[in-house]
């Protein structure tokens, strides 16, 4: 990603799930909802800049990334924050499985509590 579209993006929080401002904008309330991403496919270049531009164009916030390549198969775990006031969580789901599908892997888009109460049983 170039420099130009880092600084689009770039967003400061002031207080993590209260209040946010980006670049000549006024500090908004949040409606916080965290959600994990999941990209798995065979690797080749391309698979973290498409995925992380596309949040980066939905206003979507990483908040902690982990990648791995498998032999020949990548795989990346994201933990990210949005506002549910902007955001359908299905909407994201669709935008995102768009974006890897014309990346050819697999992306996948849970709430975080989902995405926990899965795991506890």
């Amino acid at each position: 990603m170039g420099l130009q579209a880092l600084s689009a993006c770039r967003w400061i929080v002031v207080q993590r799930g209260a209040t946010r401002t980006g670049a000549g904008t006024a500090p908004t309330r949040l409606r916080r909802m965290i959600a994990i991403v999941t990209v798995t496919g065979l690797d080749h270049t391309g698979i973290v800049a498409a995925v992380s531009t596309r949040l980066c164009e939905l206003d979507i916030n990483i908040l902690n990334i982990t990648q791995t390549i498998m032999g020949d198969y990548f795989t990346m775990i994201m933990q990210c924050e949005l506002d549910e006031s902007k955001h359908d969580i299905g909407d994201v789901q669709d935008e995102l499985r768009r974006t890897g599908e014309s990346t050819q892997v697999d992306v996948r888009v849970q709430s975080e509590a989902i995405f926990h109460a899965m795991h506890e049983l």
